[in-house]
């Protein structure tokens, strides 16, 4: 079960009802002959209801979310966003984020 794994932490914000939540996966490489050791928290969805949208619930989120991180001893925190959604770049730009790589691809036509 997804809320029993350790792994994988899930915070909401409540307000009598959840408002806004925060899906997240631990991720760590250690003692891989490629990679450095490293350990860090990766935000799979982070939401807020559109209808308390702008009362700096997703930035309380997303605080929370790094200072669990830090808590546990992650080098970082780190999320994808979708090519277009500016609003969400936007947010995450002030939250102090910055481009970690590019992911691209081209569309396959099976005619």
């Amino acid at each position: 079960m997804l809320l029993d794994d350790v792994t994988k932490p899930i915070f909401v914000y409540d307000e009598g009802e959840v408002v806004g939540y925060a899906f997240c996966q631990i991720t760590e490489a250690k003692d891989d002959r490629l990679l450095q050791d490293r350990k860090s928290l990766y935000i799979d969805d982070l939401c807020v209801d559109e209808a308390v949208r702008g009362r700096h619930i997703g930035k309380a989120l997303f605080d929370f979310v790094c200072g669990y991180a830090k808590s546990i001893g992650c080098h970082a925190v780190t999320l994808n966003v979708w090519a277009g959604n500016d609003a969400a770049l936007h947010f995450y730009q002030s939250m102090g984020m910055v481009p970690q790589k590019t992911g691209m691809e081209i569309g396959i036509n099976n005619d």
